[in-house]
């Protein structure tokens, strides 16, 4: 839609899950049924200063994980009902600066299940941060994409993490990238 800030997108996502099983860890149910994502998103991506809001409430269903942990406790245990949101500044079309919470650069799998909406997620979901807090530099050279972040790891609010990535765009279909990150001091 149109407005003083430019073209604004909304969109939202909505997905649920229903589970039965025997013989449930201890402190897990025999069945249940849960909203997994509930969220609206809200997104400027044209101009000087863009913005990107995901509003809602979430769960992190991982096959092999007990007990399950509901949406509203999920929400309320990890990123809050707010779990993205950043400003992003773009003065040129290769350059910009983003911050606030930020999705992770070191991922390896997306946050959400309307995202990955494969719950017998990966040997490093576990161990892999989601969302951080800090500040994010990006810089396009042609094919190449490189992105530096201040932030602050696992969502600790100690800044005191620096990751990055660059990318190598090979064609529309194949895309090369290096990430990586650490913490400078122990937290």
């Amino acid at each position: 839609s149109g407005s003083l800030l430019g073209s604004i997108t909304i969109n939202g996502a909505v997905s649920g899950i229903g589970l039965t099983q025997n013989n449930p860890a201890f402190g897990d149910k025999t069945g249940l049924f849960d909203l997994t994502n509930g969220q609206v998103l809200i997104e400027k991506t044209d101009g000087v200063v863009q913005f990107f809001v995901d509003v809602g409430v979430y769960s992190f269903p991982a096959l092999g994980t007990n007990p399950y942990t509901t949406s509203i406790n999920a929400t309320n245990a990890n990123f809050g009902p707010v779990p993205m949101a950043f400003v992003k500044i773009a003065p040129t079309s290769n350059f910009s600066i983003e911050a606030g919470k930020l999705p992770t650069l070191i991922g390896a799998e997306y946050n959400f299940t309307f995202e990955n909406t494969n719950i017998e997620r990966g040997l490093l979901w576990n161990q892999e941060n989601l969302v951080n807090q800090g500040v994010q530099v990006n810089y396009t050279a042609g094919p190449v994409t490189f992105n530096l972040s201040v932030n602050d790891g696992f969502f600790s609010n100690t800044y005191s993490w620096v990751t990055g990535a660059a990318t190598w765009t090979i064609n529309s279909a194949n895309t090369l990238e290096f990430s990586g990150g650490g913490n400078l001091r122990k937290t």
